[in-house]
């Protein structure tokens, strides 16, 4: 046994293990959270718009609306939602992405509060995100003027709002006409 013990490589191989061990305890600690969320840019002016994502995962693959902080000095002037559901190996899991392009009202240091999102049955919050808008020029840089909408949560019964954005210079379209069944006309 005490061959064991004044033999350097058993030393070496020791303290590779513990030096292993300790670097992989962040990693452990550091567990991703199932909700995200970012701005593509942080500084803008009054004439450009922000786009906040917010992604929720989830390993059960239940969905999760997120809930938007009040955004004080943004008008939400675009949505966009994406889902992508996976099974691997009989596990489903769901990837919801929410797009907010947000148009500031005002200028200044603006923060996007916290959004908050029950997921898999656990509450949680992402950091504040801030946003340096300064004065522009008068002159959306989009092209069009912005028209406020709400988001998906807001919208009442009756409203809808569909948003589609198309990367591909020729695409296929297809139009679908539809009118009342015979039995909803009235004679």
């Amino acid at each position: 046994m005490t061959n064991k013990i004044k033999n350097p490589m058993w030393k070496l191989n020791l303290l590779a293990l513990t030096v292993l061990a300790i670097c992989a305890m962040p990693l452990a600690a550091v567990a991703q959270s199932p909700l995200s969320a970012s701005v593509d840019r942080t500084a803008i002016t009054t004439d450009d718009t922000v786009t906040l994502s917010v992604v929720v995962n989830s390993q059960s693959g239940a969905t999760a609306r997120p809930e938007l902080p009040a955004l004080d000095g943004f008008a939400v002037v675009g949505t966009n939602m994406s889902t992508q559901v996976s099974m691997v190996n009989g596990a489903v899991s769901a990837s919801i992405g929410y797009d907010y392009r947000l148009q500031p009202t005002r200028t200044g240091d603006l923060t996007i509060g916290e959004v908050i999102a029950t997921i898999d049955g656990a509450s949680y919050a992402t950091n504040p995100i801030t946003v340096q808008v300064t004065q522009g020029t008068g002159r959306p840089s989009g092209g069009s003027s912005a028209v406020q909408v709400l988001p998906p949560g807001q919208l009442g019964e009756s409203d809808a709002y569909v948003e589609a954005v198309v990367d591909n210079a020729n695409p296929y379209v297809c139009l679908l006409y539809t009118s009342p069944s015979p039995r909803d006309r009235t004679r």
